[in-house]
């Protein structure tokens, strides 16, 4: 079982994770972007293709389908 990742929220920005089960070639993200504040949205985004997806903080740190860093 892969380890959950232990980032505060307030350095989440900017940093870099991969995906457990790479879909469509897609396996390195970066925050791009804080989203939303309150709700503690994230926008991802692959380094490869440049597709964006919107995240929860909760879902990328705490699913297990992310680990922080590029492996």
């Amino acid at each position: 079982m892969p380890v959950k990742a232990n980032i505060p929220f307030a350095k989440i920005l900017g940093s870099k994770w991969t995906a457990v089960e790479p879909q469509n070639g897609e396996k390195h993200f970066l925050v791009t972007r804080i989203a939303d504040q309150k709700s503690r949205e994230l926008k991802l985004e692959c380094v490869v293709t440049k597709r964006t997806a919107f995240i929860s903080y909760d879902e990328l740190s705490k699913s297990g389908r992310y680990l922080s860093g590029w492996r």
